[in-house]
């Protein structure tokens, strides 16, 4: 799974499920360090994103206000990485702490709202409280007034359970879970929880392992465990969630320790684990077919995948578009049209996307713009080098890097949005240009890619 946006969601999905590797998985020392490395590494990232009254923004560096749910999911993370024995800098740690009591005390439901937004903002208050009572500091007055609202969405009674259950108040948790069902609703967001139905399921598993029902947990194991090993694509979040609440219960459920043998072209070997994942890289004959064979020697069942990688030459993205339109255009310094395919070496020019909602779904959010340069291209940062005549429309944040740039915006309905970056023709050779893709980061129907194509730069 590749995270390839640096938000906070983001930041904390790629390194969240790495806490419980360890627990789950035969690692060795090298693995185990990196592991170290890419948790560290989170935690000190996340510094970025926090503001002065101790909320996190979504992009780092990002003044005025706090994102809320980022805030409760890069929290939740870092109470379980001080729980897993890592060192959370003090002043990052109890100023979020205070944020969240802050704002767990002065919240309050917009009953005039959308039905949409009034099941996020619950959950929003759900999780809040969830990640103090975590941290050991619950706020027992806000769960109880969030316990009384009217028409409380059931996910957001899942998580507010957890929450009684961790503040100690087992006997309250449990009679709110008599009779409330684990059926989600199909959804999908671009914003606030960034959230969906599976990301949901995930949220109830993880309690219903909490309060040991691994009867009714085993049920929605299945269904996500099937999720998980879907063609489906899922945001970061969905995946990240779906990984911590599998690994919480195979942690709490398993039943013994693996064993089995392996036989692969006829070389057979016996493995065995106390833990409840192994992977095991396999040889395969440079030519012709391999034949890999498994036989469980253990009392438990195991569950076999096997895994083909390899990198392409080129990008297999081919030219598509749903629920938006996407259009590329090169121009010379002068304004004039240009054909990229074949440029002279030291040529400054444009390159603009035009990116347009065509109007029947609501508002966009969160959309993700990625151009990757070839390698003869050299990006003018034009923020650096102050280059003004080619000015984009406005968006939320923008990440330059030495091959690619990645825009972040919002685009309102029927509306369109114009973004150019300007590039030099610095290397000779033939290179490959991959394909642009705009996409919105939590809904896979929202996506246009263009094709990719080979380029020269000729002196």
């Amino acid at each position: 799974m590749a995270y390839p946006h640096g938000c906070i969601e983001q930041t904390t999905s790629s390194v969240f499920p790495q806490l419980y590797l360890p627990d789950l998985v035969d690692l060795t020392n090298t693995q185990k360090a990196e592991i170290q490395d890419n948790i560290t590494a989170g935690i000190e990232r996340l510094k970025s994103f926090q503001l002065t009254n101790g909320g996190f923004t979504y992009w780092p560096g990002e003044g005025g206000y706090a994102d809320d749910w980022g805030t409760n999911y890069a929290g939740h993370f870092l109470v379980e990485a001080k729980n897993k024995g890592y060192v959370i800098p003090g002043n990052l740690f109890q100023d979020w702490i205070s944020y969240q009591k802050k704002r767990a005390g002065d919240w309050s439901l917009n009953k005039n709202a959308q039905n949409y937004i009034r099941r996020s903002q619950q959950l929003i208050q759900a999780y809040r409280l969830y990640t103090l009572a975590l941290a050991g500091s619950p706020e027992l007055g806000a769960m109880n007034r969030l316990r009384e609202t009217a028409n409380l969405y059931p996910v957001a009674q899942w998580q507010l359970i957890a929450a009684y259950d961790l503040a100690g108040k087992s006997s309250v948790a449990r009679q709110m879970m008599q009779n409330l069902t684990t059926q989600v609703d199909t959804y999908q967001e671009l914003a606030y929880t960034y959230g969906n139905s599976h990301r949901d399921e995930a949220i109830i598993l993880r309690t219903l392992v909490q309060l040991n029902e691994m009867g009714k947990a085993k049920k929605l194991l299945d269904q996500i465990s099937a999720d998980l090993s879907s063609d489906q694509w899922f945001s970061t979040q969905t995946v990240a969630y779906e990984l911590l609440a599998v690994s919480s219960f195979v942690e709490k459920g398993k039943s013994g320790p693996m064993k089995f043998e392996l036989t692969v072209n006829g070389k057979r070997k016996t493995y065995k684990s106390s833990k409840t994942i192994m992977q095991i890289p396999l040889t395969y004959r440079s030519s012709g077919a391999s034949a890999v064979a498994l036989n469980n020697e253990g009392k438990q069942t195991l569950f076999v995948k096997l895994y083909n990688t390899g990198k392409p030459l080129e990008s297999g993205d081919l030219a598509s578009a749903e629920n938006l339109i996407m259009d590329i255009n090169y121009y010379n310094v002068s304004g004039n049209s240009i054909d990229v395919s074949q440029i002279k070496q030291g040529t400054d020019f444009v390159i603009e996307v035009i990116v347009k909602h065509p109007g029947i779904l609501k508002d966009y959010q969160n959309m993700a713009l990625t151009q990757i340069f070839p390698s003869g291209w050299e990006i003018t940062n034009s923020r650096l080098d102050n280059v003004s005549q080619w000015k984009s429309d406005t968006f939320t944040y923008q990440d330059i890097r030495d091959d690619r740039v990645m825009t972040y915006f919002d685009l309102n309905r029927n509306k369109t949005k114009t973004f150019r970056i300007m590039a030099n023709a610095s290397y000779t050779g033939e290179f490959y240009l991959p394909s642009v893709k705009c996409e919105a980061m939590y809904d896979h129907n929202i996506i246009a890619v263009t094709n990719g194509k080979w380029v020269k730069v000729e002196r």
